[in-house]
């Protein structure tokens, strides 16, 4: 015969600790992956922007749009004053477009530059593994690699 002993179910304290615990770490890890999935996001972003900085306009299109279209409801305006106002955000985006490729353009050169006098601080037998970190980083972000 065995002896068997009754057993005693969790109290209620217990289950209530236990399903606060569970909705904690579901809390914490939807933390974890929101803040992931939104850091990926805008990296890519501004991987292509820096990329292509002239291709990169979908959002500021879409917002001068939103921009235009709350004009012409708010003010009430006539279909001609509708088309001037278009006219002239689509001026101001391509002004914002020369602006954003000539930045991109000095940007890169001020990255070379900063990376040739960083080198040129280093000793010898440590530049060509600067170089080839700067490499490494300049084709992560698809821009062209340093001239040797």
């Amino acid at each position: 015969m065995t002896n068997l002993e009754p057993t005693t179910a969790p109290s209620r304290s217990h289950k209530h600790w236990r399903a606060i615990g569970i909705l904690f770490l579901v809390f914490v890890f939807g933390v974890i992956c929101g803040g992931g999935g939104t850091i990926l996001v805008v990296v890519e972003r501004l991987k292509a922007s820096v990329r292509s900085p002239e291709t990169a306009w979908a959002p500021a299109e879409r917002m001068l749009n939103r921009a235009a279209n709350r004009l012409d409801r708010k003010l009430d305006l006539t279909p001609d004053q509708a088309q001037q106002v278009r006219e002239e955000l689509k001026i101001t985006l391509q002004q914002m477009r020369e602006v954003r490729t000539s930045v991109a353009a000095e940007s890169r050169m001020i990255m070379i530059d900063t990376t040739r006098r960083i080198e040129s601080r280093l000793p010898t037998d440590k530049q060509a593994t600067f170089r080839e970190m700067a490499n490494q980083f300049l084709t992560d972000w698809e821009l062209n690699e340093l001239e040797p």
